[in-house]
């Protein structure tokens, strides 16, 4: 049993499957393949939710949520951004137990947050995702807001 398992995995490995597959994607591990491949031109989660912080303090009561066209990184960029800012508690409702991806995410993120929203999108795509859709709903222009980052 053991041996198989090992067996399994190790041919797996250098292909990045089997127990090696990476759950949201392949990722970048070498420096020089993350300079080739574009991963190094843009900044990372860090940098984001830096930018997200100096731009705007925590609001009470309102949910502050980073909007992202990268896989994962507006949920993690939030998840930090909450935590560092002492907002978690009220943000849960916009950061578990929804889609990861955009434009899902920020349309479950208004369906499951009853009070104020702020969407920090990180550049011009993040902001046309999160924009489009709320200019055609008027109703929520008095608890939703978006708001660039620099």
């Amino acid at each position: 049993g053991a041996v198989l398992l090992a067996c399994v995995g190790a041919a797996g490995l250098p292909r990045g499957t089997g127990l090696f597959a990476q759950p949201f994607g392949n990722r970048v591990t070498t420096r020089a393949a993350a300079r080739w491949s574009g991963a190094m031109a843009r900044p990372g989660p860090a940098a984001l939710a830096v930018r997200a912080l100096a731009r705007l303090p925590a609001a009470p009561g309102t949910v502050t949520v980073v909007v992202s066209d990268r896989r994962r990184e507006g949920y993690l960029v939030t998840l930090f951004v909450s935590t560092l800012q002492g907002t978690a508690g009220a943000s849960g409702a916009a950061v578990y137990r929804l889609p990861l991806a955009e434009p899902a995410r920020s349309a479950a993120v208004v369906a499951a947050v009853p009070g104020p929203i702020r969407f920090l999108p990180a550049d011009a795509a993040p902001a046309r995702i999160v924009e489009d859709p709320l200019a055609a709903l008027v109703e929520l222009r008095a608890r939703v807001s978006v708001e660039r980052l620099p």
